[in-house]
């Protein structure tokens, strides 16, 4: 913005002085070259610079025209051109002459170009032009006695094919604008006048180059330079780059404390473009309309009115920010989000569309504090909402989101996962620094077999960095609830009445912090293929261990086929402690068996310190050692010698080892 102000304080001085050359020359009636001799003279006596005129022509039609008009950069041309025009016409109304008073009906640039270099020093090769002093306007008794006029108005300046080359001698940057059209109608200092302006610029913006084409129409009211009174009036105007184009209008009054009433609309637009800057390339941006009314008061900007609309959101903030040129501004607003709808969504991404968002809500938050962390407040309500996420089907979601800074609370979620009614209390405390999350909740129906299908392929582990925090730097989080599933199917098991509670804390995802307690009581069921259901999930191949052992060397006479077993009842109480977890109850009772399992399993470095004990009917109880690790657990049975080889073979084979 400086830039410009001081370019068009180089326009205005060149251009005032053509005007004054042009009213000597049509006072004095001299001929073309008398008016080229007093012209570059006095241009040159007053910008110290050289200057070269080309052909001049005077007549009462067309007025002056001067053509092929050069001024040189610094003293000299031997530095090379600062400026060059093709053509200046100036034509006059002859009437007002006749009253001493000359107005320009119009004058005409075409072809300007100017060429700008920020210095390795900072500063601009034209800084001597702004430096110098224009000389001080005769008195009107001076004027009169000099034969002068005493008025001077202009009707109509144009500006035609003009062009700027921008060229940073300390950063290498370099920019041009090309094709400037410009238009003024009415210009005055003391009062409003048209103005027209579009230009196409290039050059580059961090990692990638920028074209951009820019346009401007409006009225402008200088109010004699008065700051508190000047205005725009923008009846339109549009940039257009990174294939995104922006439309706007409105006015700006009062340059002292801007007041700003303005409307925008950006056009649906592809990302592809702005992927130089990070964005992903696959993203569809709908239309965008924005009104915003606000007031700038020297570093404090009062926010009175400001709404965007989309195809899936329609937002409205006020209020107020401070300090916004200190280190620490703060924000005092409020923005209520009229509704939003999830379904538009999927057409902003191809990714997105795949989890097939539904349904939509409106919320509204209160955001006060500093500006790098500021806290929000408020509450959010959503209705029919619905995704694919991991395999499983979300439908139906409804329920009311409260937050502060300190708490966010959903206490009554309601919806359907896959074929089970969800009902849930959650409440997150402190969730920006450490989190503790409580849940009670119940399902109806839970199938396993679409959550583990969808669940990634494991990312080889990268070592840590030496000196790295073994809970990743933070205390983790901690979690208590209660969770009920009336019916839990999966394609190797079926379960009933599944209830678990918790109360752990330090979860990280090196789970070296763990500590705390759980337990799982399951009622009766039916378990399939132990192998393939333990190999399912590692919370799976946990609760399922002991059974997965006594299966391998299920084929022992007296031993039942465990991959293929009913069960009464499933009961598991587990103590946690940095990471050791403890099977203070592991007990697996059925018709067939009952499986018992007490011992250790260190979390984080999956080792196996386990007994395992199966009793089938009125055999006395078999015992199992279980070492290692869950990959591969090392078992070691407790009986006698004549039983003891062939059983280890066989585990031993079943292991694959």
């Amino acid at each position: 913005m400086k830039l410009l102000l001081q370019l068009a304080a180089v326009a205005a001085a060149v251009a005032a002085l053509a005007l004054v050359a042009a009213t000597i020359a049509v006072k004095r009636y001299l001929p073309p070259e008398k008016v080229r001799s007093l012209i570059a003279g006095n241009v040159q006596k007053a910008i110290h610079r050289e200057v070269r005129l080309g052909d001049i022509s005077l007549g009462l039609l067309q007025g002056l025209t001067i053509k092929d008009l050069e001024i040189s950069r610094a003293l000299s041309f031997k530095e090379g051109v600062f400026a060059r025009a093709g053509s200046a016409q100036l034509k006059m109304r002859w009437r007002p002459l006749l009253h001493r008073k000359v107005v320009v009906d119009r004058v005409v640039l075409k072809g300007l170009r100017l060429a700008i270099r920020k210095e390795a020093d900072g500063r601009f090769d034209f800084r001597d032009l702004l430096a110098a002093k224009p000389a001080a306007p005769p008195s009107p008794k001076a004027a009169a006695a000099a034969g002068l006029p005493l008025v001077l108005d202009i009707h109509e300046t144009s500006l035609a094919d003009g062009g700027v080359a921008y060229e940073d001698a300390s950063s290498s940057a370099s920019w041009s604008i090309s094709d400037i059209d410009a238009k003024i109608t009415d210009f005055s200092l003391a009062r409003p006048f048209d103005a027209e302006l579009s230009l196409k610029a290039q050059g580059k913006a961090g990692p990638a180059p920028v074209e951009a084409a820019i346009s401007f129409a409006g009225r402008i009211d200088p109010a004699g330079a008065v700051p508190g009174k000047m205005s725009v009036a923008i009846q339109r105007a549009s940039v257009e780059s990174f294939g995104i184009k922006v439309g706007a209008s409105g006015t700006v009054k009062d340059f002292s404390a801007p007041e700003a009433d303005l409307t925008a609309r950006v056009e649906e637009f592809k990302s592809a473009a702005l992927k130089p800057f990070g964005l992903p390339d696959d993203l569809t941006i709908p239309a965008t309309d924005i009104a915003a009314k606000f007031r700038l008061s020297g570093e404090d900007l009062k926010l009175d009115a400001l709404q965007i609309k989309t195809s899936f959101v329609s937002l409205e903030a006020s209020g107020k920010a401070q300090g916004l040129g200190s280190s620490s501004p703060q924000l005092d607003l409020l923005v209520k989000c009229r509704s939003f709808l999830l379904e538009p969504l999927a057409q902003v991404s191809a990714k997105i569309g795949e989890f097939k968002p539904a349904g939509g809500g409106y919320f509204a938050a209160a955001i006060r504090g500093p500006a790098r962390k500021p806290m929000a407040a408020g509450k959010l309500t959503f209705k029919g909402v619905g995704a694919t996420v991991a395999g499983l089907k979300l439908s139906d979601l409804a329920g009311t989101v409260s937050f502060d800074d300190r708490e966010l609370d959903l206490p009554d979620l309601t919806g359907q996962v896959g074929a089970g009614t969800l009902a849930l209390d959650l409440t997150v405390k402190d969730y920006a620094a450490s989190p503790a999350v409580t849940v009670n909740g119940s399902l109806t129906q839970f199938d396993l077999d679409p959550l583990l299908a969808a669940k990634p392929s494991a990312a080889p582990k990268e070592p840590k960095p030496a000196g790295a925090s073994a809970q990743g730097g933070g205390p983790g989080i901690k979690t208590d609830g209660k969770f009920t599933v009336k019916k839990l199917t999966h394609s190797n098991a079926v379960a009933n009445d599944l209830r678990i509670s918790w109360d752990l804390n330090g979860i990280t995802p090196d789970l070296k912090g763990l500590s705390g307690s759980a337990k799982v009581d399951v009622g009766a069921g039916k378990l399939e293929n132990l192998g393939k259901l333990a190999a399912s999930s590692t919370v799976a191949k946990i609760l399922m261990l002991p059974l997965v052992v006594m299966q391998k060397i299920g084929g022992i006479q007296f031993f039942p086929d465990l991959n293929n077993i009913g069960f009464d009842s499933i009961v598991g109480d587990y103590g946690f402690q940095s990471g050791l977890m403890t099977l203070r109850q592991s007990h697996f009772q059925g018709p067939s068996a009952d499986v018992t399992a007490q011992g250790t399993i260190d979390l984080p470095a999956e080792k196996l310190d386990l007994v395992v004990t199966a009793q089938v009917g009125r055999v006395a109880p078999i015992e199992v050692e279980v070492k290692g690790t869950f990959d591969k657990p090392q078992s070691k049975p407790r009986i006698g010698k004549f039983i003891a080889e062939p059983a280890k073979q066989l585990f031993n084979r079943l292991l694959g080892r």
